[in-house]
């Protein structure tokens, strides 16, 4: 009996032996071990065909051994992160994360956290509206008018899911406020930020061409207005005033138009009616070609000839 308790110690006491050389090993690891600082992404690998990832795989961090001196040459880019997706299949699931370390002298430790989840879908295809979209101003006294883009749709592949997030995807144009003239521009498309860092959406085409119109702003100018008198002008009538109601009218155009329109005529008015006639006579403005009457101003005038008491 009593040898047989001995021998109980024996291997209480080696079992116990082993425990404490096992801890230390344990604790002499960690603390030769580092957390990396940086989060590092996390790609896929071996995708199925005709599959396409959904959703972001995120970030993870790894637990390493290394010599100290090495640490502070470490980057993100010493590492590789990923999850194998030889045996995925369409739906949800949560795949082991990968770590390999691309530098000899690191050994990774730990991954943190140790599986990803998956969102696998079958890839398919939209037909998406391209929206041109133009940020700032043109040359000072021009207008931004039409703005078109070629050609006008796109074609988008990913997962279903992704592409019910996609309503358009934006052509962008910045001015610089030079531009006084119709220009075109090649640009790159965008896709929403909702999908666009995901990198899991592509599009049949990169780029589109969008055509700008750069109009000249309207400006006004105020005018005297010389009725077109038809008759003859005889003493009676030189007695006799011409009034005209409104005297002047404000036109707008182009600058380079209106510059070299001094006054507006009428319609003609016959001498022989406004001398017959017992109340002012309504006559239409005639506009020079591309000049316009602001919303204000009447198209018509008033006139009249009052005879001297």
């Amino acid at each position: 009996m009593m040898k047989k308790f001995l021998k109980n110690w024996e291997v209480k006491i080696l079992a116990l032996f082993s425990a404490i050389v096992l801890w230390f090993f344990v604790v002499g690891i960690e603390n030769n071990s580092y957390r990396f600082p940086e989060q590092i992404d996390v790609h896929a690998v071996n995708i199925p065909q005709g599959m396409s990832i959904s959703n972001d795989l995120g970030k993870a961090t790894v637990r390493i051994r290394a010599d100290q001196s090495m640490l502070k040459n470490l980057t993100k880019s010493d590492f590789d992160l990923s999850v194998d997706l030889k045996n995925a299949v369409d739906g949800e699931q949560d795949v082991p994360l990968l770590a390999t370390s691309k530098n000899d002298n690191v050994t990774i430790l730990k991954v943190e956290p140790s599986t990803v989840h998956v969102v696998l879908e079958p890839v398919t295809q939209k037909v998406i509206k391209i929206k041109p979209v133009v940020t700032g101003n043109p040359a000072k006294g021009y207008s931004v008018g039409t703005v078109d883009v070629t050609p006008s749709t796109v074609t988008v592949s990913g997962g279903k899911s992704l592409l019910a997030k996609i309503s358009s995807i934006s052509a962008e144009i910045t001015l610089d406020g030079t531009e006084s003239a119709n220009f075109k521009q090649n640009v790159t498309l965008k896709l929403p930020d909702a999908v666009s860092s995901l990198k899991n959406v592509t599009m049949d085409q990169e780029q589109a061409v969008i055509g700008v119109e750069i109009t000249q702003d309207l400006q006004q100018k105020t005018v005297v207005v010389k009725p077109d008198l038809q008759g003859t002008i005889d003493l009676t009538f030189l007695s006799k005033k011409l009034v005209v109601t409104p005297e002047t009218i404000i036109i707008q155009g182009k600058d380079d138009v209106l510059k070299s329109v001094d006054n507006l005529v009428t319609e003609p008015v016959s001498l022989e009616t406004l001398k017959s006639s017992l109340t002012p006579i309504k006559v239409k403005l005639l506009l020079p070609k591309n000049v316009s009457l602001p919303e204000s101003q009447p198209d018509t005038v008033m006139v009249s000839l009052i005879v001297p008491q």
